[in-house]
């Protein structure tokens, strides 16, 4: 097997996506690997459109916001862990469904390999949370790596 060319890794920001940012500057061959670092994001969670009643520019305004703190955090974690890796690229991804758009993306970028953090939740939290991993590896144009959260 010959290293990934193409390397989708998607953060969420918590402690077990950074095992996955880390498996990717593994895996990311010197020179010779392109890494986008992924963070999907729905800025109105679990609010019916008709709840609050913003202007459009008021909603443009905190998508804008959003995003821009979101890409200073994807730099910083580039930064922090990706620093060998020459060739990264951050993307910001507005969209309720996170693991159909980290699929969407590997699949637009031709990725080889997505790496995602798991927490290894099990029973009823898993049953009521679901996973992300879980709907990427079952959907994933590539093959998945599923990084677990190290117990501490």
């Amino acid at each position: 097997m010959q290293l990934p060319k193409k390397i989708l890794v998607a953060t969420d920001f918590s402690d077990a996506s950074q095992g996955a940012v880390d498996a990717a500057a593994t895996f990311a061959a010197p020179g010779r690997s392109q890494v986008t670092l992924v963070h999907v994001f729905d800025p109105t969670p679990m609010v019916p459109p008709a709840a609050i009643p913003a202007p459009r520019r008021m909603e443009a305004s905190i998508e804008h916001e959003m995003s821009d703190k979101i890409r200073a955090e994807l730099e910083k974690i580039r930064g922090e862990r990706l620093g060998e890796v020459e060739d990264v690229k951050v993307v910001a991804i507005k969209q309720p469904n996170p693991a159909a758009a980290i699929c969407e993306q590997a699949e637009e970028e031709g990725s080889d390999l997505i790496i995602v953090g798991t927490h290894g939740r099990t029973g009823l939290t898993h049953l009521f949370i679901g996973s992300v991993a879980e709907r990427v590896v079952r959907h994933a144009p590539c093959p998945v790596l599923a990084v677990r959260q190290k117990k501490k």
